[in-house]
């Protein structure tokens, strides 16, 4: 419920007024790209190193506050926000009716993909019984985390 909450957070501060910031100070959302580069890598080293045995009994999920401030070292959630609102709500982005609409949309959407990826993590953790199992999820989880990084570097 954190990320949802979270990430419509982010939509409504965009909508009031974020999306104008960042593209009237290019250097913030430098900071923002830069410091998300930064925690992925750190994330993805993390994976790439760690044990399967460190795995048991490690993870609790995360608390709500901690789900919700997650959303705000999402680079690519905030890109795709203040995209969606610049191309379909331009200059009327801060009308009560448009903010509604972007809220509602991105309400569905965000819970469809939490929910997803919820239910993909529950499925996925039965295969991942054996170490070398989750070592090999581990290093390739690593990868995709650096990957999703790369159109961030060609642009900074």
């Amino acid at each position: 419920m954190g990320v949802i909450v979270g990430f419509l957070f982010i939509v409504l501060t965009a909508c009031l007024g974020l999306g104008w910031v960042l593209s009237q100070v290019p250097a913030l959302m430098r900071v923002l790209q830069w410091g998300g580069v930064l925690v992925i890598g750190y994330l993805a080293i993390q994976f790439w190193n760690l044990s399967p045995g460190e795995q048991e009994g490690r993870g609790r999920p995360m608390r709500f506050i901690e789900a919700l401030m997650f959303q705000w070292i999402n680079p690519k959630g905030v890109v795709v926000i203040i995209s969606a609102i610049s191309a379909y709500a331009g200059e009327s982005a801060q009308e009560r009716e448009v903010v509604a609409i972007i809220l509602g949309v991105f309400f569905v959407v965000t819970t469809g993909s939490a929910t997803l990826w919820a239910y993909a993590g529950s499925w996925i953790s039965r295969y991942l019984k054996t170490g070398a199992r989750q070592r090999w999820f581990n290093r390739i989880a690593a990868g995709a985390l650096i990957a999703t990084t790369l159109p961030a570097l060609t642009r900074l």
